[in-house]
């Protein structure tokens, strides 16, 4: 059990006491302590936070029109929380460990340089999400039924790199239910047949991402398919050919993501 005087006593060794409020009274156990922080250690999180989210970006293929977004959520050096905005020169993030997770915490690696000319390292805890405009069913469908106008709506929702979803009615318009949905259900490879979105001939563009960096590679399609489909393309380059799932008009994605 631990009162309100212990924890008064540790904050104030770490120089925190001033920054802190306390829900509780003394001499009762403490339920809950809400560290209340500076503008400046505000401002230095959405710093942060901002390039955190500009190399999300860098590293998503295909990000046209997504909007990603970065929560903070811990650092783990407190000289950079120290820092007055005024005293940064730059901030720059030089990787994640592991994969990078959507929808849930990933630690990504940070370089903090000072005006000063000191540098600072720390490792960073964020949330990446991303939300994108996404077709959704405008009302109860039945399986079998030929995709219209009226059956299909946009709204933005959030979403997960490297599933297929349609960015645009003429990529679902024409296609066919495959399943019972309901009015709001998301419209994906999983429900629906979409009318070819990649022909014979097409050209495709063609993406990765290993987690630092996207690339794309334009690809000659060797046979037609629809969103979440799997065809083989051909590589201009090399004239090798490979296996891809379709994951929109002209694009699609490495079999192996």
């Amino acid at each position: 059990t631990i009162t309100l005087e212990d924890v008064k006593c540790e904050l104030r060794k770490k120089g925190l006491l001033e920054n802190v409020s306390f829900t509780g009274a003394d001499k009762v156990v403490v339920t809950r302590v809400t560290v209340v922080k500076t503008p400046g250690e505000i401002a230095v999180n959405m710093l942060i936070t901002n390039e955190i989210a500009a190399y999300a970006r860098k590293t998503i293929a295909n990000s046209a029109g997504m909007e990603i977004c970065a929560m903070l959520i811990d650092i783990f050096n407190p000289e950079i929380t120290a820092l007055a905005p005024q005293e940064i020169e730059s901030i720059r993030i030089t990787g994640q460990s592991g994969d990078m997770a959507y929808g849930r915490p990933t630690a990504f690696f940070a370089t903090v340089l000072a005006k000063s000319g000191k540098s600072f390292d720390t490792l960073v805890n964020a949330k990446i999400s991303i939300t994108r405009m996404i077709a959704v069913a405008a009302r109860d469908l039945r399986p079998g039924i030929t995709i219209s106008g009226q059956d299909v709506t946009f709204q933005k929702a959030e979403v997960e790199p490297g599933r297929s979803y349609y960015a645009s009615a003429e990529e679902i318009i024409g296609g066919k239910t495959l399943a019972v949905l309901k009015q709001g259900d998301l419209l994906d490879g999983s429900n629906t047949k979409s009318a070819p979105l990649v022909r014979r001939r097409d050209t495709v563009v063609v993406t990765s991402e290993n987690g630092n960096y996207a690339v794309e590679i334009v690809c000659i399609a060797m046979q037609e398919g629809a969103l979440s489909d799997t065809i083989t393309v051909q590589n201009k380059k090399s004239r090798n050919n490979f296996e891809v799932r379709v994951t929109g008009k002209g694009r699609a994605v490495f079999i192996n993501q």
